[in-house]
């Protein structure tokens, strides 16, 4: 019951955001990806010029169910990524070195080894979902992280150094 009032309490919350503040929604066509089969779909890469990209739910009416390795690593252009609860897997180094990137506002249950590793910028991170697991240094060299948002009940399993930095070789 708690668990289907937070759900409905953060789409509202979502619902409102939203309704203050214009988005603009990235087109299924500025995203690459690979047919998982099944209905799912993992997204490669990005090539539009948004810099506030929402990850769509759906591409080619085929869930969106993870974003692949490497898939925005090394983008300069985005700012924020916002991702849709349906999206399950974040994998290793996919946003890694996106040194414009402020804020991270996700439902996703797994973070892979380095998947922001280096987004030298990036000063929030919002969890929505109970996640399962933040890999050895996901959020690594996030010198600016201030604010990580986790729900109230995470069953989350980290790993080593997962929001750690490196100063002068070794980690803080």
């Amino acid at each position: 019951m708690k668990k289907t009032i937070c759900i409905i309490l953060s789409l509202l919350m979502l619902l409102s955001v939203v309704a203050l503040a214009p988005t603009a929604y990235a087109a299924e066509d500025d995203f690459t990806y690979n047919d998982l089969g099944g209905g799912l779909i993992e997204i490669t890469g990005y090539t539009g010029t948004d810099t506030n990209v929402e990850i769509p739910e759906e591409i080619g009416g085929d869930q969106v169910y993870a974003i692949a390795d490497f898939a925005f690593s090394g983008n300069k252009k985005i700012k924020s990524i916002s991702m849709p609860y349906c999206l399950v897997n974040i994998g290793h180094y996919a946003f890694s070195a996106c040194s414009n990137l402020e804020s991270v506002d996700t439902y996703a249950g797994y973070y892979g080894e380095c998947a922001f590793d280096g987004c030298s910028n990036l000063t929030s991170v919002k969890f929505h979902s109970t996640f399962t697991m933040v890999y050895d240094d996901a959020f690594c060299n996030c010198e600016e992280l201030k604010s990580v948002t986790i729900p109230n009940s995470p069953t989350a399993i980290y790993k080593n150094h997962c929001f750690g930095y490196y100063s002068d070789g070794g980690y803080k």
